[in-house]
């Protein structure tokens, strides 16, 4: 015989299921499959922040030698430069005791000849 509520009198239901009238319900095991699932989502963040932190210290790395090459080619030509003036300040130099000779040699040969 089966009551107005589909259950029967042994408490089986209609489709041969078993029911359980305890009051609080039971909790479905949801919590162990979300947990799970969390749990998971986390690892998989852990390792996607690892991967990140990977990959950003591997472009810091290539940033800082790529800054160290340009800072070594850097001084190479600023040294380059240092010779190239030092050079011309000779030449300059040189020039300028040359023409201080040539301008003392002028008023030499003319003070001579005008004592004469």
């Amino acid at each position: 015989m089966t009551a107005l509520n589909g259950h029967a009198a042994n408490g089986t239901m209609m489709n041969g299921t078993t029911h359980d009238d305890s009051w609080p319900p039971k909790p479905f095991d949801d919590q162990a499959v979300e947990r799970q699932r969390l749990e998971q989502e986390l690892a998989n963040a852990r390792a996607r922040v690892v991967l990140a932190r990977e990959q950003a210290a591997r472009r810091d790395a290539s940033v800082k030698a790529a800054l160290r090459e340009e800072l070594v080619a850097s001084r190479e030509r600023l040294t380059e430069m240092d010779r190239r003036h030092d050079e011309r300040i000779a030449e300059i130099r040189a020039a300028a005791d040359a023409e201080v000779e040539r301008i003392i040699a002028a008023a030499g040969d003319g003070a001579g000849r005008s004592d004469g």
